[in-house]
This record gives C-alpha cells, sequence and structure tokens, in this order.
C-alpha cells in the first residue's frame, strides 16, 4: 500500500473512531433516588456512528444507576439539591470509571483497559426548563429558588420570600425590625424600656 493511502486509511479509522467518542449528552432522568444519589438515564439524542464511510444513527440504550452529583463538594462542604423525575439533566461519560479515584490517594494501574465508556458516566447537572424563555431578575445577585420559596443573597443582605423553620438558637447582633404579630412563649431579658408599642391592659409596659 502506498503512503499516501496508507495515510488515507489510518485518518478514515481514526476519524471513524473519534466519531464513535462521545463526552456528553442530554438526557432525561427517571427512578430518582436522592437518598442514594443515583437514577436512571435515558438518552435524548442519537449517537452518530461510522462503519465504511457511511454513517448512521441509533439511540443509546437507557443506563441504570448513575450517580447523581452534588451542585458543590469538597472534604468539609457540600450543597445538594434533590432531583425529580424527569428531569433534563447532562450526563458526561468519563474516560475512566470515576470509583477509581477512591480506592486511595496514590497513582494506581488501571482496573480495566476500556475508554470513554457509557457506563463511566455521572449525572452533572440539571438543566432548567425556562432556560430559553426565562429571564434572570436577580442577574447580580445569588438566587436560590424552587417553586414555593426564594431566597436572594445581595449587597450583604439574605431575602427570604417563603416561609422558614428555624431549630436551633439564633443570635442578632443588630436591630430587629417586624412587619407582623410575634409570638413567643417566654421572654427573657435584662431590661425593657419602651415609649410606645409594648402595652399591659392598655398602658405603656415595663419590665420590671
Amino acid at each position: 500500500m502506498a503512503f499516501s493511502e496508507l495515510e488515507k486509511h489510518n485518518r478514515t479509522i481514526v476519524t471513524e473512531e473519534l466519531n464513535d467518542i462521545h463526552t456528553l449528552w442530554i438526557a432525561k432522568i427517571y427512578d430518582v433516588n436522592n437518598e442514594e444519589r443515583k437514577a436512571s438515564v435515558k438518552f435524548l439524542q442519537k449517537a452518530i456512528r461510522t462503519l465504511k464511510n457511511d454513517y448512521f444513527q441509533t439511540p443509546p440504550e437507557d443506563l441504570i444507576d448513575v450517580p447523581l452529583l452534588p451542585v458543590f463538594s469538597s472534604q468539609n462542604f457540600e450543597i445538594y439539591i434533590p432531583y425529580s423525575n424527569g428531569d433534563k439533566v447532562l450526563v458526561g461519560v468519563l474516560e475512566r470509571p470515576y470509583i477509581e479515584a477512591f480506592y486511595n490517594d496514590e497513582v494506581q494501574e488501571q482496573q480495566s483497559f476500556g475508554r470513554m465508556d457509557m457506563g463511566y458516566s455521572v449525572v452533572l447537572k440539571a438543566i432548567p426548563k425556562s432556560i430559553l424563555s426565562d429571564r434572570q431578575n436577580n442577574s447580580k445577585n445569588i438566587l436560590i429558588r424552587n417553586n414555593e420559596t426564594n431566597i436572594i443573597i445581595k449587597n450583604g443582605t439574605i431575602e427570604v420570600n417563603g416561609n422558614c423553620t428555624w431549630n436551633g438558637n439564633l443570635k442578632f447582633n443588630g436591630d430587629v425590625t417586624i412587619n407582623g404579630k410575634l409570638k413567643v412563649k417566654s421572654v427573657e431579658t435584662d431590661d425593657i424600656k419602651t415609649e410606645n408599642g409594648i402595652s399591659k391592659g392598655g398602658t405603656p409596659y415595663i419590665h420590671p
């Protein structure tokens, strides 16, 4: 085989192999188990395959028990947002199984010799369904929201729109403004002074 023909042959083989490597997919998840951080994945795009310079498309098979990655995670801190059935997500196909990193902290022999295998997939993050139409009104602030509650962090303040339950001690180093009714079971203080607002029997009340 002449060099030019050999080069063309090799280029064709490399191109076909590259066309069969897929690293990032759009998929829909189901059978979500947030407690065990895993879900089944249904791919929403067909894979382009090559065979003797011919192209065809085939849908990848569904995957089960795919890991659900948290929004952020470090050794001492984590933010995990629960997934829901039907969420559209980005699925990454790793070059090597992610579990190999947890065998030990040193460089190690690979446990298998496959690369970019669909079984090495992980769910990277969800894609919001409103991404094509929704506007981010708080584009300069940190926004955490679900269908019922919004938490906005801006200019050194935290604004919560929704009901809150606080389990634990709460300490304020500053003034507290309450625009509504305050219900407490007991009050303990060193001194309470008032000019108006706190009353007992219709007369201003000063705690003894």
